[in-house]
């Protein structure tokens, strides 16, 4: 299954890339992305840090989960953050509140995997 990971701190980014390769994803990592570069891609899921914009100024995730067609699993690290996505109602939203055992990551993304398998 190929991941869209868009992490903008490095140090977490290339930490969860590795896991998540290691767990058998086909993880493409990014600091930002563009939505044109996003939709010609066949992604299954995308996790993405709440603080990244998208082209078009508002939070990317909000974005991907407006157009892409696929689970968005969001990473929040602010209370701000958290409360915006618990009010969100977008049907292919997640998140996760950092720190989170990445083993949670893995098993989020196996859980959607299923779910658009069953569906």
């Amino acid at each position: 299954m190929r991941v869209l990971l868009v992490e903008p701190n490095a140090y977490w980014r290339d930490g969860y890339t590795y896991y998540l390769r290691d767990e058998g994803w086909d993880v493409d990592p990014a600091a930002t992305v563009q939505l044109s570069e996003v939709a010609v891609r066949p992604y299954a899921a995308a996790i993405v840090d709440a603080s990244v914009q998208s082209d078009n100024g508002q939070p990317l995730w909000q974005a991907l989960a407006h157009s892409a067609g696929y689970p968005v699993i969001v990473l929040a690290l602010t209370p701000a953050q958290e409360e915006a996505l618990r009010q969100a109602t977008l049907p292919h939203v997640r998140y996760l509140v950092k720190p989170f055992s990445l083993s949670c990551l893995s098993l989020f993304l196996r859980h959607l995997h299923v779910q658009r398998n069953v569906a």
